[in-house]
């Protein structure tokens, strides 16, 4: 009986903490929507070598988080959906994440830019499931075992990580801060981002662009990669991804193939060539071409640039888009 009584009298403490804790929270991100978001340097400069994130990495994005909020809703990650999260990503201006395959025992890393409260230490130091950490860069970080969280965050900057479930790292805290220099961007990465529109000759900066690090093991995925490796043995050196909202739920992507050269590309662009006749023809009802994948891949003929084949898709909904993402998230 004593003993029952104890427990629920530490229920009662834990959730008092709990409350106090989310009261913080709330003042924290009340005090930032006092900051306008306006005029934000956009510090994904063009000349980019390296960026701080870690290697090892399925998949990294950049996103301007206001023009992309739409998409980044559609993100296959339950940590976006609690209201703490949403309300610092409406005091984000950019970010930056990346997301480790299934045999890596992290789960994302992100780097974010914006205009936070430079008091966050408060916020943590008041709950008792945050425990201030050193990171091996020599800087201060709060980390939560109960969700294998690491955040690091000041009033310009915020560096998130988090381990998996049942991983290796155990309650081992994730450093959030990159290992310098940081994972390298790839070649022709910042050029794609800038896109031009060949209909109206107008260049914009993708709201959301992401490359795959490992193409080759994600084309195999599909039932689409399949065929592109019956038809053609041209490997694929990379793959690039920009997402533009272009009205209320609709969007559409303009993919990149990068190819070992321009023989390979032109190789691959007959390919697609092909594969899109078997699309208009009908022969997609037989499953051959998943009608999916036609409005991605086979909508308008490829865009050669040297040894990249640029193709943009027809207009994708929502379901569209969350598809897409779920296969590299």
């Amino acid at each position: 009986m004593k003993a029952e009584k104890n427990k629920t009298k530490k229920i009662k403490k834990q959730n008092k903490h709990n409350a106090l804790f989310f009261a913080y929270c709330s003042l924290f991100f009340v005090l930032c929507s006092c900051q306008t978001m306006s005029n934000f340097h956009d510090p994904f400069s063009d000349d980019l070598n390296f960026f701080p994130l870690d290697t090892g990495a399925s998949v990294y994005f950049f996103a301007n988080v206001q023009e992309a909020r739409s998409i980044l809703e559609l993100l296959p990650i339950k940590e976006l959906n609690n209201n703490q999260a949403k309300q610092m990503l409406d005091r984000t201006g950019f970010a930056a994440g990346a997301f480790f395959p299934k045999d890596n025992d992290r789960q994302f890393q992100i780097a974010a830019w914006g205009k936070y409260p430079g008091n966050a230490d408060i916020v943590f130091s008041v709950n008792k499931n945050w425990e201030k950490m050193r990171s091996f860069t020599g800087r201060n970080y709060w980390h939560s075992a109960s969700d294998r969280l690491s955040i690091a965050i000041n009033s310009r900057q915020a560096f998130i990580a988090q381990s998996k479930i049942n991983g290796a790292l155990g309650d081992i805290p994730t450093d959030p801060f990159a290992i310098t220099p940081g994972i390298e961007i790839p070649e022709g990465f910042n050029d794609f981002r800038s896109d031009k529109n060949t209909q109206n000759n107008t260049i914009v900066k993708a709201p959301l662009s992401l490359w795959i690090e490992n193409p080759s093991f994600m084309i195999r995925q599909t039932t689409f990669g399949q065929m592109l490796s019956g038809l053609a043995r041209f490997p694929i050196q990379q793959i690039f991804i920009n997402i533009f909202s272009t009205n209320e739920n609709q969007y559409e992507t303009v993919i990149r193939l990068q190819l070992e050269n321009a023989s390979q590309a032109r190789g691959m662009a007959a390919v697609l060539n092909i594969a899109g006749g078997f699309a208009q023809t009908g022969f997609a009802q037989t499953g051959f071409v998943d009608t999916k994948i036609a409005s991605l891949f086979l909508a308008n003929s490829p865009v050669q640039r040297e040894k990249n084949l640029d193709i943009r898709s027809a207009a994708l909904s929502k379901g569209d888009i969350a598809n897409i993402l779920s296969l590299f998230f």
